[in-house]
């Protein structure tokens, strides 16, 4: 395995993993964290935040979403974005107010809007569970625990796609659950219970949340277990390592130049900010003795936003196959030059 060589400025880690058909690979990924403003200007943030390596909870993890959400996954088929933030209301009295992101590429967008109302209750009403009067809203962290989900506190049972949220109530007759969802998609909401209902939310998912754990396909036998180290099979989905919903996954990787459109999330401001991602450079080196230097291509697979920060992270990752790095210790270097990263109106020469 080579020795990682880090000149830049940005975290980056060298991680022994496999790659989607099973073969064994080592995979460099490099973080890089822009702040920005109102105004729509990016710079890269004088603190680099480290990689994540794990996922972290709110809570217990059996019934609490992410705070964090590892950032080392050894390949992700596209890119995808998530967000954390807060949604705020545009006047004091407001009991409601919208959150939209907006991602556009060269022939590709990608827009979600989520209606944040202000705290209330499920009651029960001629036509069924009814919505009680809603409170004023005040600024709402976007979590999953105040999207539709969480448990049915009489039989102990949990929405598989969101055990952390309220508002769950199977069937939709009995009212166990009470406290009704403040953070739903503008699209769907309404004001009777439906059954219908889904979870809203732009954070990264949980891997034991159903819609993530579908993604890892059909468990391995244990016989398959014990003839191979990778814990996936051949039936896995391609973005077994995605954790943004499903409608946050972009098309392609972001190459830069995409246009983000970010609304609802500023208090003091409803405009939309309209951020322009950066270009990168993105090619980092492979060196061994008595060889000729290898050149791999990172790809810039997650965008994560941070509302409440004004800032975005971008990771970039790349594959390097087994068969290259298989040597012996100290005989190789791969190096991440100064230049890799976002770059600002500034020209670098790749050699």
């Amino acid at each position: 395995m080579p020795v990682l060589v880090n000149e830049s400025r940005l975290p980056a880690l060298l991680l022994p993993g496999w790659s989607l058909d099973r073969r064994s690979q080592q995979t460099v990924i490099v973080k890089a964290t822009c702040n920005f403003d109102l105004d729509g200007h990016l710079t890269l943030a004088d603190q680099q935040p480290p990689l994540v390596l794990t996922d972290a909870y709110r809570d217990e993890p059996t019934a609490s979403s992410l705070l964090q959400a590892s950032e080392v996954g050894p390949f992700k088929q596209t890119a995808e974005f998530y967000l954390f933030g807060t949604a705020h209301p545009a006047h004091p009295d407001d009991t409601s107010t919208t959150t939209t992101v907006s991602l556009q590429g060269p022939d590709w967008q990608l827009r979600k809007t989520l209606l944040v109302v202000g705290q209330h209750r499920w009651k029960r009403g001629l036509t069924g569970l009814t919505r009680g009067p809603i409170e004023p809203l005040q600024p709402t962290a976007l979590t999953y625990e105040l999207t539709y989900g969480g448990m049915d506190p009489k039989t102990g049972t949990r929405l598989a796609d969101n055990p952390a949220g309220r508002g769950y109530n199977p069937g939709g007759r009995l009212l166990n659950n009470t406290d009704a969802p403040c953070i739903e998609y503008e699209s769907e909401f309404k004001a009777n219970f439906s059954g219908g209902n889904r979870p809203a939310g732009y954070a990264p998912l949980p891997v034991q949340w159903a819609p993530r754990y579908r993604r890892l396909g059909e468990p391995l036998s244990e016989q398959a277990l014990n003839q191979s180290v990778c814990p996936w099979g051949d039936a896995v989905d391609p973005r077994v390592h995605h954790c943004a919903p499903d409608d946050q996954q972009l098309p392609t990787f972001i190459t830069g130049g995409e246009q983000l459109y970010l609304e609802g999330f500023f208090a003091g401001s409803q405009r939309s900010v309209e951020l322009t991602l950066p270009s990168a450079f993105t090619q980092v080196r492979l060196y061994r003795q008595q060889a000729t230097a290898e050149t791999y291509t990172l790809a810039c697979d997650t965008l994560l936003i941070d509302t409440d920060k004004k800032q975005l992270s971008l990771l970039y990752r790349a594959a390097l196959p087994t068969q290259s790095v298989m040597m012996d210790a100290n005989d190789g270097w791969l190096v991440v030059s100064p230049h890799v990263g976002p770059q600002f109106n500034e020209s670098y020469d790749a050699n």
